[in-house]
């Protein structure tokens, strides 16, 4: 039922997109979040610690969202909320570190994606906000690689499918907001942005 409504109130964000409706955005972003942080809260005491990272990570997330939809531009605000999300749940998914061929190879291929989006977003984030911005974009892809990384050897599915859509999710928002703005760009943002926190909230049933 939770995720039926969270689909509802997603589907209502868009909408409210089109029709450039503030007060609506301003509702329906936090609001399917919060949603989705009942989705983790319904089963968190039975999940554990796992359960309660996973909510950590989500209210980080909702603060993140609110600095980033406020009036004044408030982007490393929202960028350090999201970071620390990203170490939640870096620290959440039941994963060991190791270096065997199969985890080494992954982490590579992990870090030259990281490597090569930011060379192509760089002059538009030095542009912004200069040599202090571009720090915190590159600790940023770091960790957000780190937890797709731990996601893909997490063992579970809906883990793994929520990391792949936030990582798609904040590339499109960097590639929208520092090299080329694009419309639909905002739909693709909210699309893979719901459905990752989603699936990862679900991972805690």
């Amino acid at each position: 039922m939770l995720c039926f409504c969270v689909a509802i109130s997603g589907a209502g964000y868009l909408a409210a997109i089109a029709c450039q409706s503030t007060v609506w955005k301003y509702l329906l972003k936090p609001g399917t979040m919060v949603l989705i942080l009942l989705i983790a809260l319904s089963k968190a005491g039975e999940a554990g610690s796992y359960g309660w990272l996973i909510v950590l990570g989500l209210l980080f997330s909702i603060i993140g969202d609110i600095f980033l939809m406020l009036p004044s531009d408030r982007f490393v605000a929202g960028l350090t909320s999201f970071f620390l999300a990203h170490v939640v749940y870096i620290l959440a998914f039941p994963a060991k570190w190791t270096f065997d061929a199969l985890s080494v190879i992954t982490g590579l291929i992990l870090g030259g994606i990281a490597l090569i989006y930011f060379m192509l977003i760089r002059s538009g984030v030095r542009a912004e906000g200069g040599t202090l911005l571009q720090i915190a974009v590159v600790l940023y892809i770091t960790v957000i690689s780190l937890m797709v990384y731990r996601a893909a050897f997490s063992g579970e599915i809906s883990v793994l499918v929520g990391a792949v859509s936030f990582y798609l999710s904040d590339a499109i928002l960097a590639w929208n907001r520092f090299v080329k703005r694009d419309p639909r760009g905002e739909y693709a943002v909210m699309i893979t942005y719901f459905l990752a926190q989603t699936c990862i909230a679900v991972s805690v049933w």
